[in-house]
């Protein structure tokens, strides 16, 4: 207001506004329910999922179940605790992907940038989905061997995939979680990606929301998005993934870095 501005000025800045906002949510949507590759799935919470839009479950139709694993359905690699070969182990993979594929059109899922760069406020989503199609740096990763002779189950907290954007200007740190359950993941070559700075997309359930004042941060505010992944795999086309890196600055600089991807 104080810089005097005319109605005819208002009228294009909201037209600008608009038509970037369309383009923002164009880039948003574009590429988050796009798999290829995919590393991970936690069984579980797809069926759980799947329950919630088909009123059934999808565990006894598992075309090969885990006989060893009492029904948890929680090792997908082959190895002398599951007793299925790599044969059966793969129709189950495209069983559950199967199911995954069939419910994703119907869910609501909002991107993770727009928790990162303030948009939405992540504590008003908690339950809700969150999509991602960028990168994220592995944290605490067992190694392969570790996870082979354990069938996955690693004793402690889960190991997490991480992203955060500092923003001086509110002196805070969004940083979101990534927890994975090493039950659920499917190949050895997923072992190394996580563990680097890699580029994923999937989508998952907000658990958790913390604010508190972080120990690395000094005196800034950080907000933290805990994530408990359905799905983790590759983006299919690589050039529609978010330009934020996994561990940025500056909020509204990250927001231009959208709209200027749509523009080259």
């Amino acid at each position: 207001m104080r810089r005097n501005i005319t109605e005819d000025q208002v009228r294009a800045y909201k037209r600008d506004w608009i038509e970037k906002c369309k383009s923002v949510d164009w880039f948003l949507r574009s590429n988050i329910n796009e798999f290829r590759g995919v590393y991970y799935l936690n069984v579980h919470r797809l069926d759980s999922l799947y329950r919630e839009h088909r009123s059934e479950s999808f565990l006894s139709d598992v075309p090969h179940p885990y006989p060893e694993q009492d029904g948890h359905y929680n090792t997908l690699w082959a190895n002398q605790k599951n007793a299925l070969d790599w044969m059966k182990l793969a129709e189950n993979r495209a069983f559950f992907e199967e199911r995954l594929f069939e419910i994703i059109p119907e869910l609501t899922i909002f991107d993770i940038n727009l928790f990162e760069i303030g948009a939405i406020a992540p504590a008003d989503k908690v339950g809700q989905f969150v999509g991602y199609s960028c990168q994220w740096i592995g944290q605490d990763i067992p190694d392969q061997e570790e996870l082979v002779e354990s069938s996955g189950a690693i004793s402690g907290p889960y190991f997490t995939m991480r992203r955060q954007v500092t923003d001086d200007a509110t002196e805070s740190v969004v940083e979101t979680c990534l927890m994975i359950d090493p039950n659920y993941m499917y190949a050895d070559s997923s072992f190394l990606h996580f563990s680097e700075h890699g580029i994923w997309n999937g989508f998952g359930r907000i658990v958790k929301c913390r604010e508190a004042v972080g120990s690395n941060d000094g005196h800034m505010l950080r907000k933290q998005i805990v994530v408990s992944p359905i799905c983790i795999g590759t983006p299919v086309d690589h050039s529609r993934t978010s330009r934020i890196a996994a561990d940025a600055t500056d909020a509204d600089r990250q927001h231009q870095k959208l709209i200027d991807a749509l523009t080259e």
